[in-house]
């Protein structure tokens, strides 16, 4: 009864509303678990709870009226399970990939896609995953607070749009023990962790329209198929028993992806040289794994945009290195390093991205770092092994950038402080125009002088 009742709850999404009407119902009756099953459908139908019937005209209405660009983002909810936690940026990029966000003549798709998730917080259908802090969910992270970097679906709407999705939506899933006589099909497949991993039932999907597969349970081989020939996006964070050998035949089983996603798979130890072939790919994270280094192949990926990598050697922590900012401290405070990130090795030629935006976190090499000045429409950058040995190139990636906005820096914890971290060695310096974002990590005194010229938000490891 108390499970039940908590999930009961949960499934209320936080409205007054429903809560009333549902508890009292269930005065009557005392039937939790129908209910639960077919909470949806005993809203929308049940004579007893007709107080709610309005709720579902509206919402109906709504999703009737729904912007044509929103709806699609809208009905991809339903791939995560109920209360996880999903990364924003992992939303977004997602989004990208599908093709839901696009580049428009005002915005990049990036832009618009963080504008879609303001919009989804606006309607509240995305809530705060920490709810103890306050959360400006503008794409932009104008006003006070932070952007909210973890987000859950809020319980009520993702009830309905599982209730619509054989309408609507897309998403089908495996999961518990399933029927091997029904043959599945739609573009979005995910794998839930309680699925008993029956192949012949895999083996009865209809690959022909699949677009993404999502996997929340331990990984299979099969589950990466030749057949699948139109799937652009590879989710697999925090996916268990996936090893090298397996990159290796998704990478070449499935050539045309533009999402990669082995965040937090700790057995990956390197990326295959074969990784070259994905000639389409978007978007490659490889944060939270054991990989060192990108290989040379990585920069034929004339495509990609979005690169996250480096780990953190003490444990494999679960976030998305977007750590909360707070205003500009008038003071500096230095301490021991904290949170320390060891960054991937780039490969040379990795100045010919040109259309890389993210990247980080990356280890650095007074080389590599000359690389970087080329990337000019880089935004966010983050870079570990920062020493007195190379910090002045750093600087001049950094000067007169005309697109940056975030900067992490990792100090090399071996090294002696750095007394002005990224100080400019002439007068031609000229600090970056849309830095809005620093954070240093490890031993310095002072914050470089040209941050006082700039509004930005600063934080430090203690």
């Amino acid at each position: 009864m108390i499970n039940q009742s908590k999930l009961m709850l949960n499934k209320c999404g936080g409205l007054p509303k429903v809560i009333v009407a549902i508890g009292r119902f269930l005065a009557k009756s005392l039937n939790w678990e129908a209910m639960n099953t077919n909470f949806i459908h005993q809203l929308e139908n049940n004579p007893e709870l007709a107080s709610v019937h309005s709720m579902f005209s509206w919402l109906d209405s709504y999703f009737h009226n729904c912007p044509d660009e929103l709806k699609p983002c809208i009905f991809y909810l339903s791939i995560f399970p109920r209360r996880h936690g999903i990364r924003r940026r992992r939303l977004v990029r997602r989004w990208i990939a599908e093709g839901y966000s696009r580049d428009t003549d005002g915005n990049l798709a990036e832009v618009n896609g963080e504008n879609y998730f303001s919009r989804l917080v606006n309607l509240s259908m995305l809530t705060d995953a920490e709810r103890d802090v306050n959360v400006a969910g503008t794409a932009t992270g104008a006003g006070t607070g932070r952007r909210m970097a973890m987000c859950n679906i809020n319980d009520f709407f993702r009830e309905y749009i599982v209730s619509r999705r054989m309408e609507e939506n897309h998403v089908f899933a495996l999961e518990g023990r399933c029927s091997q006589t029904t043959r599945r099909t739609g573009r979005h497949l995910v794998i839930d962790k309680s699925w008993d991993g029956d192949e012949s039932v895999f083996n009865r999907i209809e690959f022909s329209r699949l677009r993404s597969v999502t996997v929340f349970g331990p990984w299979k081989p099969f589950l990466a198929s030749d057949k699948m020939r139109v799937l652009r996006v590879l989710d697999l964070e925090g996916t268990e028993g996936l090893t090298d050998n397996d990159i290796k035949n998704i990478v070449k089983r499935l050539p045309r992806l533009k999402f990669l996603s082995l965040r937090g798979c700790k057995h990956i130890f390197r990326l295959p040289k074969s990784l070259g072939r994905l000639r389409q790919l978007q978007t490659l994270d490889v944060r939270h794994t054991a990989v060192a280094g990108l290989p040379a192949t990585v920069v034929k990926l004339q495509k990609l945009q979005y690169v996250r990598a480096g780990n953190t050697p003490e444990e494999y922590a679960v976030s998305d290195g977007t750590e909360s900012s707070t205003s500009v401290p008038t003071c500096f405070s230095c301490g021991p390093v904290g949170n320390h990130i060891v960054g991937v090795e780039v490969p040379r030629g990795v100045e010919n991205l040109t259309n890389l935006h993210t990247l980080g976190v990356i280890k650095a090499t007074v080389a590599g770092l000359k690389e970087l000045k080329k990337l000019t429409q880089l935004r966010k950058l983050g870079v570990s092994g920062i020493n007195r040995r190379n910090h002045k190139e750093l600087c001049a990636v950094v000067s007169g950038h005309g697109h940056l906005e975030s900067l992490s820096i990792w100090f090399d914890k071996d090294t002696e402080r750095i007394a002005d971290p990224c100080s400019p060695s002439n007068d031609d310096f000229k600090p970056p125009e849309k830095l809005r974002r620093l954070k240093l990590h490890g031993h310095t005194d002072n914050l470089p002088a040209w941050v006082s010229t700039l509004k930005i938000f600063v934080t430090q490891d203690q």
